[in-house]
Parts: structure tokens; C-alpha cells; sequence
């Protein structure tokens, strides 16, 4: 048996299709991490130079004497002063942040005063009023905001308690109050952050971090928490999001995990192995597809036939050595990963680990790479291997190449479809469609299938079933194949 996989293995190593993929893969890879590296770039499409030149030529072309022109106007020259202004600083500074976010209110007042209200005076008010916030920022640091708007809300919290104490409010005015309480408490949280921490208003992602932090807690305030209670699917699964990106945002808060990138290198390791990798797919279709199609379809099988071996122990060297294959790949797609993320992230956000949650134990869990990376690729590995063996299964069937690898693929890239449309329907004995039932990564730490109707336990009965069958169909099939014709 060894000696029969060796030379199966010598076969596929020989052709060069499979180095051709292997360094597509790695060039695809580090091209993806490229783009990842611009689009972390906080100028990005509608933050340069260029794109304001171009709104302020467009200015030029608008009717003033017409109402809604006049209206786009004001819009388009609110954003090309707010961002004159606000560029005098680094975009990276919270100096741009404010102007950016704050100063348009003031800017657009202005414009309307002079361009729509002809009014000379709300000009010069709200003229005043940009003056006044513009001389803030220079004359302070960001704490003083910060700072600021935390003594705001703090006596905004305690006049709401004062109501609260009020005998004459009624039980749904004291409901309503308490849910804005509750509200303003996350809002302070989110304001303590920033200057315990040193997270000043800005487009990092620990700012961003922060307010991931306060919008989706007052958000997870508003849902109920029994999940039985969910007539509606797509309610219960925004409840989860929304659960999901609080929690991890306030247990990164807490242990100071705020990452300078959006993504870190693990984070796109982590996520690459959630999904099926395409070129991996490739890979398989491509060895599993041909392997027994080439023999059969060249008439070279009859020379492995003639010599003492079962057509079982020929079969069985043909798909282990298809799935050693596999193997190598999968990990050689791993290390090109590592490679390209940390080059285009950083080696050292390796380091950092991985933030998942966990809906069955309702907290935050932290992985390592490896343990991240494992768990995803076990989740994934039953679609692998039903791909595998169909494509394995079809090469001796149709003992074409061609057909075995052009139908596998169709199933692949069919399913995903297939799988919408079935979401949409209510018939549950669809749930055990094979398709419905060989990827497990949407049930990983208690998650929600996409379908209602699907099960983690049916999903795996399928899923064996579906494996099981095409594997036994196959050495049936070989068994009583006529290869004398081949």
C-alpha cells in the first residue's frame, strides 16, 4: 500500500498545473493583503485632495436660481470647507476628527444663511459660532472635550434621577427614564474609556473601538434577553450581532487590546480559514478529478491491474494520496498566509489573539492563532472532503476528466446559491440537503445556522452519510467497471 501511494503521490507531483496554483495562490495572497493595507488607509476614495477638487469644480455647474441645485449646493460646499479646514491637521489627529465631524453643523448654518436665507445676520452668527469651536480646538487638547462632554452628560444623568424620585411620574414614564439612564451610564462608560486609556476622539481603531462600545450597548439595552421569546429569525440574529460586537469591543477595552490596525495579521488568518479558500478547492477538484479519470480515459490502469494488487488496495493508494495532497496544500496555504498578512500587516500583531464570543457561554473568549486557525479548519473540513470525494467518486464514473472536474466545480460554486434559496423557503426537510449541512463554521461557539431549520446534529449525521456514500458508491462502481474497453 505504501509503495502503491508513493507513486501516486510521484504522478501528481510530476504534473505542473499544481506548481502553477501554488504560486497563483501565493501571488492572489499577497495582492489581497496589498489592498487590505490601502483600504486601511484612512484617506481612501472620498478623503483627498483630488476628490474635493473634483466636487469644487462640479460647484461651478449647479443652477442657483433653482431650488433643489441650490439645496445640492450647500450640501457639496459644506463638505468641501468643512474638509479645508479640517485638513490643516493630520488626518490621523483628533484636531481633524473634530473639525471634520463637528464643524460642518456651523459651516452648513453659514451656507444656507448666505446662499438660500440671504440673511446677513444668522451668517455672521453662525460665522462666529465655527470661530468660537475653531479657537477651541487650537487653544486646547482633547481632553478638555472629552472632559467636557462628560460633565454634560453627568448632569444630564442626575437630573433624570431627580425625575426618577419624582412620587407623580406614572410606571411607564419611570420604564422610560430608567431605559435612558441605562443608556447615559454606557455613554459615561464609553467617556471614562477615553480618559483612563487615552483614547481621544479620532479615526483609530481604538476610537473606533470605543464607539463600536457605546452604540451597541445602548443597542443590546433595547433586546430582550430571552432568546426563546424571538418570533422572528432575523431579529434573534441582529440581537446576536449586536451582543456579539459590544462584548468583544468592551472585553478589548478592558484588557487593552485596542489594535493600531483595523485588522491584524492573526485577525486575517482567522478569518481566511472560516471560509472555504478557493484555490484549495482548486487544488482538489484538480487531483481527485483527474487522478482516476487520466488512467482510466489513457487506457494506463490496465498496467496496475496486471500486477498482484485488489482494485480496492489500487483505489484506496489513488484517494490517500489525493488527500495527503490536500493536506500539504491546505498547509502550504496557511504559511503563504502567514507570510503575506505579516508583510502587509505586521509580524509582530501575530502576538495579539484572537477575540471570539461565545453565544452558549455568553462571554468573550481568547484564542491563539493555531487554536483559532484549527477550530475553523475543522468546521470546513466536511466540505472538503464531500468535494474530495464527488470529484474522486466522478473521475471513475465518467472516467473523464473533463466531466469529473467541471461538475465538481458546479456543485461548489452552485452551492452557496442554492443554499440562499433554500434559506428562503419553510419546507425543513431541505435542511438536509447535503450542501445545507457540510459546513459547520456557522455553528461554531453556539452560533446560529442560516437556515432555521438546520441542526449542528443533523448537519453532521448528513454530512457522514453524504461522505459515506460516495465513498462505498465509488469502490463499488471500480469494482465492476469494465476496464477491458477503457
Amino acid at each position: 500500500m505504501i509503495k502503491l501511494v508513493k507513486n501516486e503521490l510521484s504522478k501528481i507531483f510530476h504534473k505542473k498545473a499544481i506548481y502553477i496554483i501554488a504560486i497563483i495562490t501565493a501571488a492572489f495572497t499577497l495582492l489581497s493583503t496589498f489592498v487590505i493595507g490601502l483600504a486601511e488607509d484612512v484617506d481612501m476614495l472620498f478623503e483627498n485632495d483630488q476628490y474635493y477638487d473634483l466636487l469644487e469644480k462640479q460647484l461651478k455647474q449647479y443652477d442657483l436660481n433653482d431650488v433643489d441645485e441650490l439645496e445640492w449646493y450647500v450640501e457639496d460646499k459644506t463638505s468641501i470647507d468643512t474638509y479645508k479646514i479640517a485638513k490643516e491637521y493630520d488626518k490621523d489627529s483628533w484636531q481633524y476628527y473634530m473639525l471634520s465631524t463637528n464643524a460642518s453643523e456651523y459651516i452648513k448654518n453659514m451656507n444656507k444663511a448666505k446662499y438660500i436665507e440671504k440673511n446677513d445676520e444668522l451668517y455672521e452668527e453662525a460665522l462666529n459660532k465655527l470661530n468660537e469651536f475653531v479657537k477651541e480646538i487650537k487653544d486646547n487638547d482633547w481632553t478638555y472635550f472629552v472632559s467636557k462632554e462628560k460633565i454634560d452628560t453627568e448632569e444630564t444623568l442626575d437630573n433624570l434621577k431627580k425625575q426618577l424620585n419624582d412620587k407623580d411620574i406614572t410606571e411607564q414614564e419611570k420604564s422610560s427614564i430608567e431605559k435612558e439612564i441605562a443608556s447615559i451610564n454606557i455613554k459615561l462608560q464609553g467617556l471614562n474609556y477615553r480618559l483612563d486609556k487615552k483614547i481621544p476622539y479620532s479615526y483609530s481603531n481604538a476610537s473606533n473601538l470605543v464607539e463600536e462600545f457605546v452604540n451597541n450597548g445602548i443597542l443590546y439595552l433595547g433586546y430582550n434577553k430571552d432568546e426563546d421569546s424571538y418570533i422572528s429569525r432575523d431579529e434573534l440574529l441582529e440581537k446576536r450581532n449586536v451582543e456579539k460586537t459590544y462584548f468583544i469591543a468592551k472585553y478589548k477595552l478592558d484588557n487593552n487590546i485596542e489594535k493600531d490596525r483595523h485588522y491584524s495579521a492573526g485577525d486575517l488568518m482567522f478569518q481566511d480559514s472560516s471560509a472555504t479558500i478557493m484555490f484549495v478547492v482548486v487544488v482538489i477538484v484538480m487531483i481527485a478529478g483527474t487522478i482516476m479519470g487520466e488512467e482510466l480515459s489513457k487506457g494506463t490502469i490496465k498496467q496496475l491491474l496486471l500486477r498482484p494488487h485488489k482494485r480496492s488496495k489500487i483505489l484506496l493508494s489513488k484517494y490517500i494520496a489525493t488527500l495527503i495532497v490536500f493536506v500539504l496544500f491546505l498547509l502550504y496555504y496557511e504559511l503563504v498566509s502567514f507570510i503575506s498578512y505579516g508583510i502587509g500587516t505586521s509580524f509582530q500583531s501575530y502576538s495579539m489573539p484572537v477575540i471570539t464570543y461565545s453565544f452558549t457561554a455568553h462571554q468573550v473568549i481568547e484564542l491563539n492563532l493555531i487554536q483559532g486557525i484549527s477550530i475553523n479548519l475543522v468546521s470546513v473540513l466536511p466540505e472538503y472532503l464531500i468535494i474530495l470525494t464527488l470529484a474522486f467518486f466522478l473521475s471513475v464514473v465518467a472516467s473523464s476528466n473533463g466531466l469529473a472536474v467541471t461538475i465538481s466545480f458546479l456543485v461548489y460554486f452552485f452551492a452557496s446559491i442554492i443554499n440562499g434559496l433554500i434559506s428562503m423557503t419553510n419546507y425543513k426537510i431541505l435542511s438536509i440537503f447535503p450542501t445545507m449541512c457540510w459546513n459547520f463554521n456557522e455553528y461554531l461557539f453556539g452560533g446560529l445556522p442560516s437556515y432555521k431549520y438546520a441542526s449542528l446534529p443533523v448537519s453532521i449525521i448528513v454530512s457522514i452519510v453524504t461522505f459515506l456514500l460516495l465513498f462505498i458508491t465509488t469502490f463499488i462502481v471500480f469494482k465492476h467497471k469494465d476496464i477491458k474497453n477503457q
